[in-house]
């Protein structure tokens, strides 16, 4: 099966398979290296993102696209936040036929990924380029992105922004999915240079205020180039035009050899007739397309309901539907009970644990022996600090399955929380001998033995771990605190530093290195630390 690129939230140009070693991130992740419980097969990497193609795990047979940001842009706070919200807001549109599906959010070595579904069919582009394809395919592909455009509009009021062919995908049945939901609200807080390709751009065009080069100047209408960040839904309803003419011609309607000339088309230059290149069209298309086209955002659809509706008309024998909003009722997936589990888990790491622990009830409600949504519903529970309910819940997982280690540990949580040590620590024991090689456990171990003052043991638990994954900063910074606690004072320093130069936003490390330095009566250096925690977190002030 071949994989096809999935352009990343940042503008992921290379086909997926296609390696540049020169890139760290790309020398840290090959094909075949293990990505959590999956294998890489494949990469792709540009502008500031990563997209990796990975198989399925041998508990399933499902495979992912997992997304995120480039390592350099890890202490980039504004590009950590803005790529959590990101995922919050495609995670929010659930299943829909005609959205590429996001199941949910996970943590690798300290950075995000989303996990998107697989899309095997292609782009777009590859539509466009087979001439073959017949009006009626195009047609159909084009009510299909309207159907996803209206949805994401009804159900989040999301505004794309980034409407090109590459960002609409196929699957093998050829149903088009829309994907980089929200790429400018992940842009608009990142202060960067517009890309190389568009240097000749004046420094007013093609940026948001804050100063973010933001889409793809062939398919931008005029008010993106001048202010991004406030263009509203009538934008995207430009771009759809732009990729329909594209769809039915095969070329563009304005040519340019560079961002500013094509700004200068898109507010200038009326676009060609259609019924001019394509004989035979019917009148309706052309029209959708010219007012689609329109240089005023007001005189263009005011929805892709609209659009939609008019194409309907060419294609009403497609589903039978003479109005798209009867398609779009129709697409919405039904979620199975591991689809809600995974959307819970997605919303977990979002830290939004009320709206998981609904997510994980809806799961146990269409499977009640679904032993993972109540493991995950008690690390929730115990979140909000109801860790009696959280027990009771750890407890059910373990009664459908007694071997699934992270019930454990969140039943240990919970124990310690309620300085029931000895009940805490016995079950995070079980979750290490269930799950020996998961650093996790050894890090709540530690934690809760911190907790009880058995700090020797902490650090044994926390070498353990370390042994297993050296490159796991929260255990650095654990045992940096329980050697702290035995004023073992070199050895915490040379943990803590571990921690930071693994995550160079550990605030954690900072403020054990400034107790330190400030106990020793280390002035300068006790300040510096302080500014920089100051600097990840404004509460610890100078």
């Amino acid at each position: 099966m071949k994989a096809y690129n999935i352009l990343s939230l940042f503008g992921v140009k290379m086909k997926a398979g296609s390696q540049r070693y020169d890139s760290p991130e790309l020398v840290k992740w090959r094909p075949g290296d293990k990505f959590g419980d999956h294998e890489v097969k494949s990469v792709s990497f540009g502008g500031m993102g990563i997209v990796l193609f990975i198989g399925p795990p041998v508990s399933s047979n499902i495979a992912w696209a997992a997304k995120s940001f480039r390592d350099e842009f890890m202490q980039e706070e504004s590009v950590i936040v803005s790529f959590w919200n990101e995922a919050q807001y495609w995670l929010e549109l659930g299943r829909y036929r005609n959205i590429v599906y996001a199941d949910h959010v996970f943590e690798i070595e300290g950075k995000p990924y989303i996990y998107l579904e697989y899309m095997d069919g292609g782009s777009l582009r590859k539509l466009i380029n087979d001439r073959s394809t017949s009006i009626d395919k195009i047609l159909d592909a084009a009510i299909q992105i309207c159907c996803g455009m209206e949805y994401a509009w009804q159900n989040g009021k999301l505004i794309h922004r980034d409407l090109k062919p590459e960002n609409i995908l196929l699957n093998s049945r050829g149903e088009a999915k829309i994907t980089d939901w929200g790429l400018s609200k992940v842009m608009d807080s990142i202060k960067i240079a517009p890309p190389a390709a568009f240097k000749n751009l004046k420094a007013s065009l093609y940026k948001t205020r804050g100063g973010v080069a933001l889409g793809t100047p062939p398919y931008m209408p005029p008010e993106q180039f001048e202010d991004a960040r406030n263009t509203d839904r009538t934008a995207d309803i430009y771009s759809f035009g732009i990729m329909l003419f594209e769809m039915l011609t095969g070329r563009l309607p304005f040519r340019a050899y560079d961002a500013e000339e094509f700004y200068y088309r898109h507010k200038n230059t009326k676009p060609p007739l259609l019924s001019s290149i394509c004989k035979g069209l019917p009148e309706i298309v052309s029209a959708c397309v010219q007012k689609s086209l329109e240089k005023d955002p007001k005189k263009r659809f005011a929805s892709f309901e609209e659009i939609g509706d008019q194409l309907l008309k060419v294609r009403s024998d497609y589903s039978g539907a003479k109005r798209l909003k009867d398609l779009i009722n129709d697409g919405t997936v039904v979620m199975s009970s591991r689809e809600l589990t995974q959307h819970g888990f997605g919303l977990l790491h979002l830290r939004r644990d009320k709206e998981a622990i609904e997510y994980f009830n809806k799961a146990i409600q269409a499977d009640p022996s679904n032993w993972e949504a109540y493991g995950y519903k008690s690390y929730c529970l115990g979140n909000i600090k109801l860790h009696e309910e959280a027990i009771s819940s750890a407890l059910q997982s373990l009664r459908i399955n007694p071997r699934f280690a992270h019930a454990w540990a969140n039943l240990g949580y919970s124990y310690s929380e309620m300085n029931q040590h000895e009940k805490a620590l016995a079950a995070y024991e079980k979750a290490i001998r269930l799950n020996p090689q998961d650093v996790t456990h050894y890090n709540n171990i530690c934690i809760s033995l911190i907790n009880a003052g058995q700090f020797d043991k902490a650090i044994q638990y926390a070498k353990k771990g370390l042994d297993i994954k050296p490159g796991y900063w929260r255990l650095w910074l654990n045992l940096s605190s329980a050697l702290l606690k035995t004023n073992r004072h070199d050895e915490s320093i040379d943990s803590a530093k571990h921690a930071i130069s693994i995550n160079p936003r550990c605030k954690g490390a900072y403020l054990i290195l400034y107790e330190i330095y400030k106990k020793n009566g280390m002035t300068r250096e006790a300040s510096d630390c302080l500014k920089k925690a100051s600097r990840i977190d404004s509460k610890y002030t100078t």
